[in-house]
C-alpha cells in the first residue's frame, strides 16, 4: 500500500490515557483525522502543530504538501472504498461514525500503525453516539458546520478564523433562514475564537 512519506517520517505520540480517550469516546472522525490515526499519528498534533505552515483538513487546501500527501496514499483511498462500500459508516453529521471504523480497521488488519488502544476502548464503549438519536436537523447542520470550519483551527492564528457571515453562507445555502443561519453560526463559535474582522482586512 502506498503510504505518506511526511507522516511515516514524524514521531509517534505517547498514548497516554488522555490521548486515547480523545479520539475514543467522539463518535466522528472526519476523512483527515481518521487517515492520521491510521499511521499512528496524534491529529491535533498535524493540525494545531503545524498550523503555522501546513493546513491538513481542509478540503479548500489542496495546496499543502501534506495535504496532497495523504490525500494521495493508499490509506486514504481505502478509507474512501470502505465507505463507498458501506463497510465503514458515516455519522449522522456527514463524517464518519468512528465505532464502524474502529470495527473495520482491527478487522482487516491494513493498518497496524493505529494505536490499539483507541480501538479497543471505542469498541468496548457504551457511550451513546450521536447516530442513536433522532437530532434535529437545524442541530445536525450546526454540528457539521463546526467540524467544517472550526474542528482543524489553529487557535493562535487569528488571520484563518472563519468569520460567523461565512458560516452563516453556509448554513443558509443548507435551507437555514437567514436568522437562523445568523443565530446558529454565532452559537457554534467557539469562546477562544477572535471577534470583529479578520486581521488585514
Amino acid at each position: 500500500m502506498k503510504t505518506c512519506k511526511l507522516l511515516d517520517e514524524m514521531d509517534r505520540p505517547d498514548w497516554g490515557d488522555e490521548l486515547i480517550n480523545r479520539w475514543a469516546n467522539i463518535s466522528s472522525w472526519s476523512m483527515g483525522e481518521f487517515s492520521i490515526l491510521c499511521y499512528g499519528i496524534d491529529p491535533d498534533e498535524i493540525i494545531h502543530g503545524l498550523n503555522e505552515r501546513i493546513r491538513v483538513i481542509r478540503s479548500s487546501r489542496r495546496d499543502s504538501p501534506l495535504t496532497e500527501c495523504i490525500a494521495n496514499s493508499g490509506v486514504y483511498q481505502s478509507i474512501g472504498r470502505a465507505l463507498q462500500d458501506g463497510i465503514v459508516e458515516k455519522s449522522i453529521s456527514g463524517f464518519i461514525n468512528t465505532k464502524s471504523a474502529a470495527a473495520w480497521v482491527k478487522e482487516s488488519g491494513l493498518f497496524p500503525a493505529f494505536p490499539r488502544q483507541i480501538l479497543n476502548k471505542r469498541l468496548q464503549s457504551s457511550a451513546i453516539d450521536e447516530d442513536d438519536f433522532d437530532l434535529p436537523r437545524t442541530l445536525r447542520l450546526m454540528i457539521t458546520a463546526y467540524r467544517e470550519y472550526w474542528s482543524d483551527v489553529s487557535h493562535d492564528n487569528a488571520a484563518i478564523h472563519p468569520s460567523n457571515p461565512d458560516v452563516a453562507d453556509w448554513l443558509k445555502g443548507q435551507g437555514l433562514s437567514p436568522n437562523q443561519a445568523t443565530n446558529a453560526a454565532s452559537l457554534i463559535r467557539p469562546e477562544w475564537a477572535t471577534t470583529g474582522r479578520k486581521r488585514g482586512i
